[in-house]
């Protein structure tokens, strides 16, 4: 899966220029591509960052 490793290292590139209040906004955004990409593929994996 080539878009989810570019979606990784996105974000950790990301993490070293936001501010910490918005750490919360870039995970429940790759929490909500993940929904995307678990119903795109059909798939039984969930997940879910606690």
């Amino acid at each position: 899966m080539v878009h989810l490793v570019a979606i990784i290292a996105a974000r950790f590139y990301l993490y070293s220029y936001l501010p910490i209040e918005s750490f919360y906004l870039i995970v429940k955004s790759q929490d909500t591509l993940m929904d995307i990409v678990n119903i795109k593929n059909k798939s039984s994996h969930k997940y879910h960052l606690p």
